[in-house]
């Protein structure tokens, strides 16, 4: 308001119109301190009287440890340079000595970059913020509903656990190899859930950061992906390559099979045998 004020006003009005922003804050409750600090500063900065060092001219950003009373005077002094400056907790004695809480077990951890493997020696690689045996169980689901889906295609009687499929069967099998890149290749293979396990290649919680770590893995491996994952800079390429460290292996000597995970599926998740057709084209 003091802005639009200063810009539409002529100098001999303006005092007014300052007065008539004062009351209204007023009557509205503000704190006559505050508002008059906040009119004074702002017409400070309009006519040029603050330094431009007051803001930032750059997107100069960092992160410290939070210290109580030096942290406010870090703070103070990051306005007049000019840069922005943000605090995170640091370690405590509680967090460096507690061990009572109790740990996931690896495949329920949340947040992967993770590998499917054929007994072929197909490798599909992707990511999760789930914890790598849901999406699994996931990958495995889309293959028994092409299953199923074939089954009455070729007018088998299938009896499954919930709501029978209502699409369909020529629909629901392109659904379901559509839904998944291990579901299709596992059909063109011909191979059943228990031909398939899951590793881990990298945990990582950051949406983004995992992404990139993914398409990284994807153009540094032989995969059945059928994209290549988040746009990376090819400048990034020759790096990671000359390091050796985004070949597929696994970090973690756990896998995950389709039995290790049967209490989740139905048995027609891991025990149907594919019938030998082609996948739907």
């Amino acid at each position: 308001m003091v802005d639009r004020a200063h810009r539409l006003c002529d100098p001999q009005f303006l005092p007014a119109e300052l007065g008539h922003i004062k009351r209204t804050f007023l009557y509205n409750g503000f704190p006559g301190k505050l508002v008059n600090s906040y009119i004074t500063r702002r017409m400070r900065h309009l006519h040029g009287g603050e330094t431009a060092a007051r803001e930032p001219t750059q997107d100069i950003r960092i992160t410290v440890p939070y210290y109580q009373g030096l942290s406010e005077k870090i703070q103070t002094i990051s306005r007049d340079l000019g840069f922005t400056v943000s605090f995170n907790r640091s370690a405590n004695l509680g967090s460096m000595l507690r061990s009572d809480k109790l740990k996931a077990p690896p495949d329920q951890r949340p947040g992967a970059v993770y590998q499917i493997t054929c007994t072929c020696g197909a490798l599909y690689i992707g990511e999760t913020g789930n914890s790598v045996s849901h999406r699994f169980t996931e990958h495995l689901r889309s293959l028994t509903r092409y299953r199923n889906a074939e089954a009455r295609h070729m007018g088998l009687d299938v009896r499954t656990r919930g709501r029978p499929q209502t699409l369909e069967p020529t629909s629901a099998m392109q659904k379901a190899l559509d839904s998944s890149a291990v579901a299709e290749h596992a059909v063109a293979c011909q191979k059943t859930a228990t031909d398939l396990s899951i590793s881990v290649l990298h945990r990582e919680l950051h949406y983004k950061r995992r992404e990139i770590i993914e398409a990284l893995y994807i153009r540094h491996n032989r995969t059945i992906n059928k994209d290549a994952g988040h746009t990376v800079s090819e400048a990034w390429l020759p790096l990671t390559a000359a390091h050796m460290c985004l070949h597929a292996n696994p970090t973690e000597k756990h896998h995950l099979t389709a039995a290790s995970i049967a209490d989740r599926l139905s048995p027609d998740d891991y025990t149907r045998e594919p019938t030998g057709h082609p996948p739907f084209p």
